[in-house]
């Protein structure tokens, strides 16, 4: 009761401090809002508004989009082209802020083809890193170094210790995520080292918390707590409630590995209710799971499931960016495990009440062996404490059971969320099919590329794949496939609903069963057909350009022909010339002898 008490103060201290903190702004937030009504052209308020966008970013997001959409429609209007990518820039960072990867790396694209044309290398480094950072979140981390190393390659050029301190630490955070963290502790000290502790406190309060997160996974838990309290006074300090969220967060985690529950539990409060009121989706998420995982260690079981569920309706609205490759697995197979999931609970149920039906039937029968004789009731009773004991370790010994396989049901449950999402918005058309050749499931794109949905497709074609092809080598891949248990990919031309033809590369690939049976086969279909009519193109070129220089050197020898037939002329032409001036010398002697 005292813990609820406690809690609801601080909630209200801190709600009230964020009142007070949204009227009494920082003296240069008030200062350039004043000057909003007093700027001299448009393009000046354009550079005011991103200004004010950039400002509000640890104090009210809703403020950030606010003044960047403005800025945005303004440079739109009057084409300033700067202002265009600034803000594009600023909308970029509101929605990786908030948690909305897709729109933030949509926006950051169109800010970098804008600084990458005009070569801005500071724009370019800033897009870079934000597109490298969701790149990061998402789990895609080969993509995100390169773009990190971007940005860093760039400040490093441009001598911008504040850059290179941050893109220094973003690069730490992604080896961390990676397991590397010793590499990961090197680059964030060496980006704590640069800036020291003076200059930007965002980047130093970032700094701080890098640090502390890479301590953290090296198990040294007093090293992390202190750089994360330096972090959070500084965030105190600066009124930077953004930073606030994230470290309270981490601060939380330290707290419960210590085994420091309440603590854990009230820092991870604290960090909702601020994240809350910036709408920051990334630290709601972390701190639900976090509460969860406290939660179920104190054994309030209730309240895990429920943070739980907090925590995965924060997961999905997160992680939407598309990802076209290796796809594994599909919605079906995700829905197939979910029943299974469902059975095996269901099966640990009611092994626990069919437990617990035992226990309840033991009291019974000592409180009737009791009515009947001490002395029966004594031995039952020690049999029965006997039983009790056997009884409850075997529901710890179930309960951890329980909650290992629930772990991993999360585990198994988010990587198929993932390949959910992706097979509903790839490009590809994608079927999955049973191991007779029966087509048992198409996603979205099936019908965009053939114009077919499922049922059409089983009314005209049938329910069954046509295995064999009339190509020999494709009906050899094909063959492999089955027989070999391999991936195979193959090219051909197939008929749409419309009755137009088009070539499409297939890979097929079997799934395959625990005990090594085929389950299904996926195929992956591709729309090559843009790419062969090029193809076609180029060899009627090539044929176009073959039978042009074999025109060209007939040509050539004609010329040659006609030039030996003119030189022949030409000698005959001269030796007549030297015979006409032969007889000339000759008539003018004679001419000469006879006067």
């Amino acid at each position: 009761m005292k813990n609820r008490l406690w809690i609801l103060i601080c909630s209200f201290l801190f709600i009230n401090i964020l009142t007070i903190h949204g009227n009494e702004l920082p003296q240069e937030i008030r200062e350039l809002e004043s000057q909003l009504t007093y700027v001299p052209n448009d393009s000046a308020k354009v550079d005011l508004l991103i200004d004010l966008a950039l400002q509000y970013r640890k104090y009210n997001t809703q403020k950030v989009f606010e003044y960047a959409t403005k800025a945005f429609n303004l440079s739109s209007k009057i084409g300033y082209e700067k202002g265009i990518a600034a803000s594009n820039n600023r909308l970029g960072s509101f929605y990786r802020q908030t948690g909305i990867y897709d729109k933030a790396i949509d926006y950051y694209f169109r800010a970098l083809k804008y600084y990458e044309k005009v070569n801005d290398k500071r724009g370019i480094s800033f897009c870079s890193n934000g597109i490298g950072n969701i790149l990061r979140i998402q789990q895609f981390y080969d993509r995100a170094i390169e773009y990190q190393q971007r940005a860093l390659d760039i400040s490093i050029e441009q001598k911008d210790s504040v850059g290179m301190s941050i893109y220094y630490r973003n690069l730490g955070s992604t080896y961390d995520e990676l397991g590397d963290y010793e590499r990961a502790l090197v680059l964030n000290q060496k980006s704590l080292d640069i800036l020291g502790y003076a200059g930007n406190t965002s980047v130093r309060i970032a700094n701080f918390q890098a640090v502390g997160t890479s301590y953290f996974k090296l198990g040294d838990l007093p090293k992390s707590i202190y750089y994360y309290n330096k972090a959070l006074k500084l965030g105190e300090e600066t009124s930077n409630f953004y930073s606030m969220t994230y470290t309270l967060n981490r601060l939380a985690n330290c707290y419960v590995c210590q085994h420091d529950l309440a603590k854990g539990e009230d820092y991870y409060k604290r960090s909702i209710e601020m994240a809350k009121e910036l709408g920051v989706k990334y630290d709601i998420k972390d701190a639900y799971v976090g509460l969860s995982n406290l939660y179920g260690e104190k054994g309030k079981y209730e309240m895990a499931y429920k943070n739980l569920r907090f925590y995965t309706d924060y997961y999905d609205s997160i992680f939407t960016i598309e990802n076209a490759q290796n796809i594994s697995k599909l919605e079906q197979i995700y829905d197939m495990e979910q029943q299974q999931i469902k059975i095996e609970l269901l099966t640990k149920t009611n092994e626990l009440n069919e437990i617990n039906i035992i226990k309840q039937r033991n009291i019974s029968y000592s409180l009737i062996a009791f009515a009947l004789l001490f002395v029966g009731f004594v031995i039952i009773l020690i049999r029965y404490n006997k039983r009790v004991q056997k009884t409850n370790l075997m529901l710890k010994q179930k309960n951890e059971e329980i909650k290992k396989r629930n772990t991993e049901i999360e585990i198994q449950a988010q990587e198929l969320r993932k390949l959910s999402i992706v097979a509903g918005k790839t490009i590809h058309a994608i079927m999955i099919i049973k191991p007779n050749g029966e087509i048992d499931w198409v996603n979205d794109a099936f019908t965009r590329i053939y114009g077919y949905t499922l049922e059409t497709f089983i009314e005209e074609r049938g329910k069954y794949l046509i295995w064999i092809d009339s190509d020999p080598e494709i009906r050899h891949k094909i063959e492999r496939c089955i027989q070999h248990h391999e991936s195979v990919t193959y090219s051909l031309q197939v008929p749409c609903s419309d009755k137009s033809e088009m070539w499409i590369q297939t890979t097929l690939s079997p799934i395959f069963n625990n005990d090594g049976s085929i389950q299904c086969f996926v195929a992956i279909d591709t729309d090559i057909t843009s790419f062969k009519k090029s193809e076609i193109d180029l060899i009627q070129m090539k044929d176009k350009l073959v039978s042009s220089a074999i025109e060209l050197e007939l040509k050539n020898i004609q010329i040659s022909k006609q030039r030996d037939d003119l030189s022949q002329l030409n000698t005959e032409l001269n030796q007549k010339n030297e015979e006409i001036q032969r007889q000339e010398n000759n008539l003018l002697m004679m001419n000469i002898e006879e006067s």
